[in-house]
């Protein structure tokens, strides 16, 4: 009897275990959120300057084709971390405090390879506020293709800016 329930108790547990640790691959529509907090997260640690939050949602080998590039392919944190230290105070590591809020407009989430990658596309939209006190609004359009590189670990790795 004691086997019996050893192996309905450790049933139960790997159930369990499998339900959690497999559930964004089980409901696209789950992941998709799932991926669509995740970018919003990337966004803000943007528009906040929050480099450590920014660093491990992006991809060490990640590439990106947009305005700042001009015109080139670049891969991995270099060339982005130029851009967060631009805004950086020396004397503490603290991200930024800035008055932009940033949205994603009307995104579309396409889940491809069997629920391991995804590409994301959307209208980044940004608000601030001038030196003068007037509201700005700007918009962009961006491609991200987001990928699980460990089980249900996504990060950003490759996007397109225009």
């Amino acid at each position: 009897m004691q086997t019996s329930s050893l192996l309905i108790s450790s049933h139960h547990v790997f159930s369990a275990y499998l339900s959690m640790s497999w559930l964004h691959r089980t409901s696209p529509e789950i992941t998709k959120e799932y991926l669509l907090k995740q970018n919003q997260k990337l966004l803000e640690s943007i528009v906040g300057g929050d480099w450590s939050t920014y660093e491990s949602l992006l991809d060490k080998d990640a590439a990106c084709f947009e305005a700042e590039t001009n015109g080139h392919v670049i891969t991995g944190h270099a060339f982005h971390k130029f851009f967060f230290d631009l805004d950086a105070k020396p004397e503490n590591d603290e991200p930024k405090k800035v008055a932009t809020k940033v949205y994603m407009s009307q995104p579309h989430v396409r889940i491809l390879s069997g629920g391991k990658a995804a590409v994301l596309k959307y209208v980044r939209i940004n608000q601030s506020v001038d030196a003068n006190g007037a509201p700005i609004t700007t918009t962009v359009c961006e491609t991200r293709v987001w990928e699980e590189v460990n089980d249900g670990v996504w990060k950003n790795v490759d996007v397109h800016r225009s």
